[in-house]
């Protein structure tokens, strides 16, 4: 059956990760193919290993026993629990590759009722094996529930899942990556006469790396650009290209650009971005001296507000701040929390800026915006030829991009379980191993987290380690939402003063609406809703009619009691529609079962964290204000 599972796992990493669901668990795990195991047993119990599968017997019924219970969950399309030939409570999950099976990802050996003692007794002499010791190894066997047996076999149903759907993504982006180097060559080949811009367009951490490119002649003409660089800059890449000059697109000429050679920054007139460009130009090309303009690109940046600008007049906030300026270059991680929008980015960002580690780099990393399937990549990185359609240069995860700098780990409650087992081992031993790397790498970075649930309510669930919260928490930063501030009036006038780039009036009715709304979208829906009524009032004096409809019309609210969910029968779960539909009724329900954890809810409903995210805005479900 083809392709062969052992060349579409990277074996390393899948038994890794294999031992770690095990040891979550409790249960033991074995992937195999058609035929045999291709991992070592994770957690196997003695009963098995040192009795069952010692017999000839009791082997070959475990291996037939496998291979059937693999089919059978694939026939059915759902994860299969069942009962082995000796006994115990095992599950299946199929490996599937274009509608083929590949391989099942078994696990269990566990027991959800004390054991019968005559009917082991009685295969234990069927398979030759002492039944006195036989029954004594079956004693020590895992007693679970039956729930959590069903939770484990849908969890190990999604992974054997993510491992196909993931190896027919790495087929796809190396059959584009080699389209896309192929569109490069030729690109080069039909313009070997004009001066070539090259330049990497690619989101860091993309698995598609093509250089966009740019052909200039000897005029300082834009006459043609590959499929990534018209994207880029708006222009076409086909036979209808428009030419446009180069210093339309770039603070530069065609004879500054020839001059420099090699390499250099170039800032972009549509985004005001900086880009590092290539250059390749034909000899007869003049050369002019480079301008200062281009050299000195990074001196005009825009400054990132600081810590004080940001907290505004509201005492509690500066408070605060003056406790985070004293942990500042001493070592120690600081939380920020604060329900979405009150701008917990900007103040982690702010907190890099002031520290001794300002000119190193900041990255930042949503937890909650990325699958589960590629975090742990996007995080750790990989090395060239981890897996099939990767970088063969690999690729440098987040925390090594932010050594010497500042990490900032957004929404730190959405990460999944397994990888904050490995993230605590990188804080304390402040060193990393890419995936399908053989050596650790040493970082040293400052990590700044944030979130917006109650991450001590996590723990309680156990959707978040313990340990790993005691090394995140060393300082906590609270930032109180907009309708708990103390100075909304001075911050309403600030952020319209900011956006408006200019003067302007705000009419006391409009102000007294806005210091009424109670802000549900805090800092950033204030933000939107300036740059709205600032667009269509007229001369820049902002009347009551200019603010949106929500603002100046807000529905009424509806509170559903929570009591049953956290346990305490004051709080309460804002909705800010009076009937939501049947969907978001379901949605709610299962938020509720979860106790309001994404994760937990996004794996029973098959969908992302974000995906969830996203249904929840839709039906307009904020989480409890207990929980930010």
């Amino acid at each position: 059956m083809k392709p062969e599972l052992n060349k579409i796992l990277d074996l390393k990493f899948w038994q890794s990760l294999q031992d770690n669901f095990s040891e979550l668990s409790g249960m033991a795990t074995l992937t195999v193919d058609n035929e045999k195991p291709v991992t070592s047993g994770s957690h196997f119990t003695d009963f098995c290993t040192m009795y069952t599968r010692q017999s000839e017997l009791g082997l070959e019924r475990c291996n037939d026993c496998d291979l059937k219970a693999g089919r059978k969950s694939w026939k059915s399309g759902k994860p299969l629990v069942y009962k082995c030939h000796a006994g115990l409570v095992d599950m299946a999950a199929p490996i599937m590759v274009n509608g083929r099976q590949v391989g099942s990802v078994l696990g269990g050996q566990v027991l959800t009722s004390p054991p019968d003692e005559w009917v082991f007794r009685r295969y234990a002499k069927e398979l030759g094996i002492n039944p006195e010791q036989y029954f004594d190894a079956v004693k020590r066997v895992p007693i679970v529930s039956e729930e959590k047996v069903k939770a484990a076999s849908r969890l190990l149903f999604q992974i054997a899942t993510k491992m196909g759907d993931v190896h027919l993504q790495q087929e796809n982006i190396q059959k584009i990556s080699y389209l896309l180097d192929r569109e490069n060559y030729y690109f080069r080949q039909a313009h070997d006469s004009a001066l070539i811009l090259s330049f990497d367009n690619s989101d860091e951490g993309s698995d598609f790396k093509q250089n966009g490119l740019l052909a200039v002649n000897k005029q300082g003409k834009v006459v043609a650009a590959n499929s990534t660089a018209a994207k880029a800059y708006q222009l076409r890449s086909d036979t209808s290209f428009t030419e446009v000059p180069v210093n339309q697109l770039f603070d530069a000429s065609v004879s500054d650009l020839n001059s420099a050679g090699g390499s250099v920054l170039l800032r972009c007139k549509q985004s005001d971005e900086v880009v590092k460009v290539d250059l390749s130009a034909p000899f007869n090309f003049v050369a002019k001296p480079l301008s200062k303009q281009v050299n000195n690109i990074h001196a005009n940046r825009s400054k990132h507000p600081s810590m004080e600008e940001l907290s505004g007049k509201d005492p509690v906030i500066q408070h605060n701040i003056g406790c985070v300026r004293k942990v500042l270059n001493k070592g120690i991680s600081i939380l920020i929390l604060g329900e979405t929008g009150t701008g917990k980015e900007a103040f982690a960002r702010a907190i890099h800026e002031e520290s001794n580690r300002a000119n190193g780099p900041f990255i930042a990393l949503n937890c909650a915006a990325i699958p589960e399937s590629l975090i742990e990549s996007e995080l750790f990185g990989y090395s060239g030829g981890t897996f099939t359609g990767a970088n063969k240069k690999g690729m440098k995860g987040k925390l090594l991009l932010a050594n010497g700098g500042t990490i900032f780990l957004d929404e730190i409650g959405d990460m999944p379980l397994l990888l904050q087992t490995r993230l605590l081992r990188v804080l304390a031993e402040q060193e990393i191993l890419p995936l399908g790397a053989e050596k650790p790498i040493a970082i040293d970075v400052n990590v700044v987290s944030a979130t917006h649930q109650n991450l001590s309510s996590l723990i309680a669930n156990k959707f978040f380690r313990e340990d790993l919260y005691y090394r995140l928490n060393g300082a906590t930063l609270k930032l109180p939402p907009l309708r708990k501030r103390l100075d909304k009036e001075h911050l309403i006038n600030a952020i319209f003063a900011l956006e408006s780039k200019k003067k302007f009036k705000l009419d006391p009715g409009a102000l007294l609406v806005l210091l009424q709304y109670q802000w549900p979208g805090n800092i950033r829906q204030l933000v939107n809703v300036a740059r709205y009524a600032l667009a269509i009032s007229e001369h820049n004096q902002v009347k009551l009619d200019c603010l949106p409809e929500e603002i100046c019309e807000p529905e009424m609210t509806s509170t559903v009691d929570l009591s049953e969910v956290v346990g305490d029968k004051n709080e309460k779960v804002t909705m800010l529609s009076t009937k939501l539909s049947d969907k978001g009724e379901a949605l709610i329900e299962t938020l509720r079962r979860h106790k309001w954890n994404i994760s937990a809810a996004s794996n029973e409903l098959n969908v992302s964290r974000s995906t969830l995210y996203r249904k929840m805005d839709r039906y307009q479900i904020k989480q409890p204000n207990t929980l930010y």
